[in-house]
């Protein structure tokens, strides 16, 4: 199983501001540069710098276990006609470096990803799905 962890629009006036002189550098619709912007903050997020990132941290914070993670990319869906950003996390479990042994991801520690990935960068967290 996979998770998908569900985004909504900027929650902060500088986000949205922000996004918007993008949207118009790029020639963008404010909805491309939405999802587009949120792929860039995503990608850098996965970013390893000393053997961490964004999102390892928010998981080791929670296990207190160093860990390797599973794929994640971007994705969008679509929500009363408006397309969105969310996140896919391909597999349930993460694996601790030293054991070798699969932890998993439940859905307290999903939310705990969502709503950390809200707060640092300023996307609203919608909520996660196992699919």
């Amino acid at each position: 199983m996979a998770i998908k962890i569900f985004f909504g629009l900027p929650t902060t006036v500088d986000r949205e501001e922000e996004i918007s002189e993008w949207a118009i550098e790029k020639n963008l619709p404010y909805e491309k540069a939405v999802n587009d912007w949120f792929r860039k903050i995503l990608s850098y997020s996965l970013q390893e710098e000393e053997g961490s990132c964004f999102f390892k941290s928010l998981i080791q914070e929670k296990l207190s276990k160093r860990i390797e993670l599973p794929k994640i990319r971007f994705q969008m869906y679509v929500e009363r006609g408006n397309k969105l950003p969310l996140i896919l996390i391909e597999e349930e479990y993460v694996i601790g470096l030293k054991s070798r042994q699969p932890f998993f991801i439940s859905d307290t520690l999903g939310e705990h990803i969502g709503k950390g990935f809200e707060k640092y960068y300023d996307y609203e967290y919608i909520g996660m799905k196992r699919v």
